[in-house]
């Protein structure tokens, strides 16, 4: 082969290799170029269809005991971040709303994902919302009353309580204060509060519980810390904490351990003295598969209050057994802690089910 011929060969090949069409097949690697100036007006247009966000500040919230009704009214602030119009989340669908004002005008409510939302053309800079609703009374096992008050997404509230007594109690709240038959107190960023009164006397009684749910990295059990809040009127009482089934790992009453003992089929923490008195209590539960979807169950004996946090990895829809009111879900998002507030015992013990979900979901 002559010079001549193998130079034309190999700047042939040369050729070929450099060449897009003989590196990639017909379709592969196809790309659109945008300037940056049209790639801006394609995000805005974008995030306009998408409607406008929207923030809460905090807010106040006044409420009446009316017989066997609660009357609410909630007043706060908003704010649209973004243009065109808005979906504001309010209440979750179940709570009776008489009226819904933002800006001074009534607004148009319609029901999405579970809750009550407020649809608003257009949302620009802050606007106010008031907001009427009635909550039933209901009774917890003891005889006493109580309620469960959902709320917006507020940051944060003040609360002004009246008719309740001076034994009230609310949860969760700080810098609550009592004046004869009404209730001051101040509210985190929360969805739900339970509220209790007129509380029955003359026995041992677990006040409040709050639990919270850590499945393990083997599937095979999940690790519980409740937080007891007991009140005891004798010396040496015995308290219920969960089944004699559960694995106990430790129950403290500050930095000391408390005594325990296996009574009835309960695991049991015995007070030595009268009073009121908080229990950190750890222990472990396992996850019964037998119905096909994992689920766990949580015992306790006759708390009229109690709120359970679950966290679960990934994306998992959490279903309660019985079914307790909850925050509305978002149609964007979901974080991966969930809580639920409680009221009192039910008939059968709170049972969590978690399974996998195609699509975010959130409560």
């Amino acid at each position: 082969m002559s010079g001549l011929s193998v130079r034309l060969i190999c700047a042939c090949l040369l050729a070929l290799i450099a060449s897009p069409a003989a590196a990639q097949k017909e379709g592969d690697g196809e790309q659109v170029r945008l300037s940056l100036a049209r790639y801006a007006e394609l995000m805005r247009i974008a995030e306009a269809r998408a409607g406008a966000r929207v923030t809460w500040g905090r807010g106040s919230v006044t409420a009446q005991v009316d017989g066997d009704v609660v009357r609410v009214s909630v007043s706060a602030r908003i704010r649209g971040v973004g243009d065109g119009p808005a979906e504001v989340p309010l209440l979750p669908a179940e709570a009776v709303l008489e009226s819904v004002n933002v800006g001074g005008n009534s607004a148009a409510l319609v029901r999405l994902s579970g809750a009550h939302v407020a649809l608003l053309p257009e949302l620009s800079g802050e606007q106010s919302v008031s907001l009427n609703y009635l909550v039933p009374v209901q009774t917890g096992d003891d005889g006493a009353p109580f309620m469960l008050l959902p709320l917006p997404p507020m940051a944060g509230a003040s609360l002004q309580l009246n008719g309740v007594g001076a034994e009230a109690e609310v949860w969760p709240a700080s810098a609550v204060k009592r004046s004869g038959a009404n209730l001051t107190a101040s509210l985190p960023a929360t969805r739900a509060i339970a509220v209790r009164w007129g509380a029955a006397v003359g026995r041992d009684l677990v006040r409040r519980v709050e639990y919270t749910l850590a499945p393990d990295e083997s599937g095979n059990g999940v690790d519980v810390i409740a937080r007891y809040e007991v009140r005891t009127t004798e010396r040496n009482s015995r308290v219920r904490l969960t089944q004699a089934d559960d694995a106990l790992i430790d129950v403290r009453k500050g930095d000391g351990a408390v005594q325990t003992r296996v009574t009835d089929g309960w695991h049991t923490a015995l007070i030595d003295r009268p009073g009121n008195h908080v229990l950190e209590v750890r222990f472990r539960i396992g996850i019964d598969r037998s119905r096909g979807q994992p689920q766990v169950r949580l015992s306790p004996d006759e708390v009229p209050m109690a709120k359970v946090t679950i966290t679960v990895p990934g994306k998992r829809a959490v279903e309660f057994d019985p079914a307790v009111p909850a925050p509305p879900p978002s149609p964007t998002c979901r974080p991966s802690t969930r809580s639920r507030f409680a009221g009192p015992r039910p008939a059968r013990p709170p049972r969590t089910s978690c399974a996998p979900t195609p699509r975010p979901i959130s409560c």
